[in-house]
């Protein structure tokens, strides 16, 4: 009876590393997308002539003076 309690408070142990592991993983995986979108977004940017809010407000000037 005791073996079998050192036994499954092992395995708790071993699931509960497991799930810290994955979560690690899962957090590396945010953080590469979030790179990822960002340097997406700066070559969008660079390709398009600045940040999408100056880019609204200058269709909205050319909109304005038509």
């Amino acid at each position: 009876m005791l073996r079998l309690a050192s036994e499954v408070r092992s395995q708790k142990s071993e699931v509960r590393s497991q799930k810290l592991e994955v979560r690690s993983q899962k957090s590396e995986v945010r953080s590469q997308r979030l790179l990822t979108f960002r340097s997406l977004g700066a070559m969008q940017r660079l390709h398009a002539g600045g940040f999408p809010h100056e880019r609204l407000h200058q269709d909205n000037v050319k909109h304005l003076n038509a």
